[in-house]
């Protein structure tokens, strides 16, 4: 898909355009370096080649990059877990800000995710990222106050509480009864079903 959009170059505007393309693994590096260089990106482990290769397969069709000629200039993940849409990584290189690039991105994960039948998607910011803040309250986002974000890795360990004056509590082991055959071949979990919970989250 095709844009333009206006450029001021000293007294003279310039029209120049660009393109929205499904983002590609074989781009990765130029994605990567565009990320690094944009500040409020946080970048670890999870945005490895291997990975965001993994999250591309899982989610098809759903991320994007804009490109000017040969040059990125855009890119965003967007994905689902079958129930919202979640926005990541939105960046957009620093000379072609302001342009309807960003806002273009967005509008084609929002429509790739209407694709499938997702209706609401979140995104996170970091709370001093003023600049990405105001980005996304003009295109008609708004911060949930009545949510708290809670993360867990693998090395964090939940901390049990025991009642006054215990320091462990007492287990007493009981044999499971034997399986029965059917449930031993019934399948661990169905990945074509999902259930909605009560609520708007």
């Amino acid at each position: 898909m095709n844009f333009g959009y206006p450029t001021a170059i000293g007294d003279h505007k310039t029209f120049m355009s660009y393109e929205i393309k499904e983002m590609q693994l074989e781009d990765y590096d130029s994605i990567y370096a565009l990320w690094k260089s944009s500040e409020g990106i946080g970048l670890s482990q999870a945005d490895s080649k291997e990975n965001i290769a993994r999250y591309l397969a899982y989610n098809p069709g759903m991320s994007f990059c804009a490109w000017e000629g040969e040059t990125l200039v855009g890119a965003v993940l967007c994905g689902t877990d079958c129930r919202r849409g979640y926005l990541h990584h939105l960046a957009v290189d620093k000379a072609h800000r302001h342009s309807g690039i960003g806002r273009a991105l967005v509008e084609r994960c929002l429509a790739a995710l209407q694709d499938v039948s997702i209706t609401k998607c979140h995104l996170f910011v970091f709370q001093d990222n003023q600049d990405a803040i105001n980005f996304w309250q003009r295109c008609g986002w708004i911060h949930r106050k009545e949510l708290f974000l809670m993360s867990k890795g693998k090395q964090t360990v939940c901390q049990p509480v025991y009642p006054s004056g215990l320091t462990s509590v007492p287990v007493q082991s009981t044999p499971l009864p034997p399986t029965p055959p059917a449930a031993r071949l019934a399948p661990h979990h169905q990945a074509d079903r999902w259930y909605k919970a009560p609520g708007d989250g």
